[in-house]
């Protein structure tokens, strides 16, 4: 229910939350006249509001957008080439594709009941939404919470919270995995869904799949289209998310407050369970404050991250299953001169690493971003100091080209870092802008180096200018020479190494035009 009082007239209105009902505008006159806005202009109406000029905007959960100019009986149409929902639980970012999750679930995992689906942003651009209201394979398949791409056949693969996994193939053929074509149980809270929590791909191609609830809480889809399912030592099975790491182990984060996490080896045959362990993490056995978890992550070091009620701690151990020597440990740095633990009042509700393998961690108070070391807290970004519509971030995923996409409580943004993903080796440079103009003074960006690469730039006669140590594969320039003085109009060479010496092959050059 909402009462709008913006224009000349008073809007009454109620939205949504039974699925059969599409909601009603009722509009009051200086006169207490009422009449009703219909027809065309209600899909599943969520707010309304009139301007200056007498035209009324309806929001909707339906696309697009609806106005009703003065005077008109039917709505017109207004189409904006954008993600439709503010709600943002995950992010997966490929090359040119994004796609984001807006489900969820609350503080004591029950259902949201969120429709918004899967929105996705085409090669061209444009953007698209698959859910319940549009497609009717979805029809009862809401909250969706996690997506993977298939590292092979780029099929999309979305996993409800609300009822099962959905695969979308290259064609958008669409299938819905649940209790009834697959390993995929129900629960005892709800035994008319198969609630899907996480999902991750191992190094096989096989899905692995967190089942909150189920009698075996783990399930996999293997390459080969085979399904099997697991049921932990110890009977936990509420699981929320899934992470398979560099050597095949499966961490899987627990909604509650026995365990934070628990670690699955499935050994060598899938087929046998003999081989097969396990570990519990908690406050006991562990360095974790708090069992209440929320986020998993592995740096580009392979390292494991947990995000916890009570900050972040570090698993990096030779084997996870040593209880002894694998505790994990909480960033330790400076603060106000004195060692402190970094973050450890903070509940991280996400966590990414970005090309120089910077840890960021998203909270309900902004994002906080670590050094790879993990002793220094290098930047705090929040809604009052930076571009931040929100301080209450759910998801944050960084691409290779040094992009971040962060969802908050008031959806989604992207800003460029100075770093980027690199190889091991040096691909042909890129410095844009090129040339430089006399109107620009933003950072000039050299990308294509191996990672970590030395960069110097010169002038023509060979003079040095600028040296940096790229950010993963990317090195910004400020345009000023090492006096810190704008540099004057000519040619400059870059060159990049491997080495600091420049005398092993792995090197690369190029120019740029310098426009004073």
């Amino acid at each position: 229910m909402y009462i709008s009082t913006e224009g000349e007239n008073i809007l009454v209105g109620y939205a949504c939350r039974d699925f059969d009902c599409t909601g009603e505008v009722i509009k009051l006159d200086n006169d207490f006249n009422t009449s009703i806005i219909g027809g065309n202009c209600i899909g599943r109406n969520k707010y309304a509001i009139e301007d200056q000029f007498g035209t009324i905007w309806m929001a909707d959960e339906y696309s697009p957008y609806r106005y009703l100019r003065p005077g008109q009986s039917d709505c017109s149409n207004l189409y904006v080439n954008s993600i439709n929902s503010a709600n943002i639980f995950d992010i997966n970012v490929q090359s040119d594709n994004l796609w984001v999750a807006s489900g969820g679930y609350d503080s004591n995992f029950s259902y949201l009941f969120r429709r918004d689906g899967i929105s996705y942003r085409q090669t061209d651009g444009q953007w698209k939404t698959i859910n319940s209201n549009n497609t009717d394979t979805l029809n009862d398949v809401l909250d969706f919470i996690d997506i993977e791409i298939h590292p092979i056949t780029q099929k999309v693969y979305a996993a409800s919270y609300y009822d099962g996994l959905v695969e979308i193939d290259t064609s958008e053929s669409i299938t819905v995995y649940d209790e009834f074509n697959s390993t995929l149980g129900t629960g005892a809270a709800d035994p008319l869904r198969a609630r899907v929590g996480g999902i991750d791909f191992d190094d096989q191609n096989n899905l692995w799949i967190s089942n909150y609830g189920a009698n075996n809480p783990i399930s996999v889809l293997t390459d080969q289209g085979e399904w099997l399912s697991f049921r932990p030592s110890n009977g936990e099975n509420r699981l929320i998310d899934a992470l398979v790491d560099r050597r095949g182990y499966k961490w899987f984060l627990v909604g509650g407050v026995s365990d934070a996490a628990l670690i699955y080896d499935s050994g060598e045959d899938l087929q046998s369970i003999t081989d097969d362990r396990w570990r519990y993490l908690r406050t006991s056995n562990s360095n974790i404050e708090s069992n209440n978890s929320y986020s998993l992550h592995m740096d580009r070091e392979g390292a494991i991250w947990i995000g916890t009620q009570e900050g972040p701690i570090l698993f990096e151990c030779g084997d996870p299953f040593d209880q002894s020597n694998c505790r994990g440990f909480r960033p330790i740095g400076q603060t106000d001169n004195i060692g402190a633990i970094l973050l450890e009042t903070e509940k991280i509700n996400t966590i990414a690493t970005d090309g120089a393998n910077r840890i960021w961690f998203g909270t309900d108070n902004g994002i906080f971003i670590l050094n790879g070391a993990a002793d220094e807290q290098l930047f705090t970004y929040t809604s009052s100091n930076s571009p931040l519509l929100s301080n209450i971030i759910t998801s944050i995923e960084i691409d290779s080209e040094g992009y971040v996409y962060v969802g908050s409580s008031k959806g989604l943004q992207r800003l460029r870092t100075d770093a980027s993903s690199a190889n091991a080796f040096h691909s042909s440079l890129e410095v844009f802008p090129n040339p430089i103009r006399p109107e620009y003074s933003g950072p000039i960006i050299i990308k294509g180096m191996a990672e970590d690469a030395i960069v110097k730039i010169t002038d023509l006669s060979g003079a040095l200018v600028f040296q940096t140590e790229a950010l993963g594969g990317q090195a910004i320039w400020d345009g000023n020479n090492l006096n810190g003085q704008r540099v004057s109009t000519g040619v400059y060479l870059i060159f990049v190494s491997s080495v600091e010496s420049f005398s092993k092959p792995s090197t690369e050059s190029g120019k740029l035009l310098f426009i004073k």
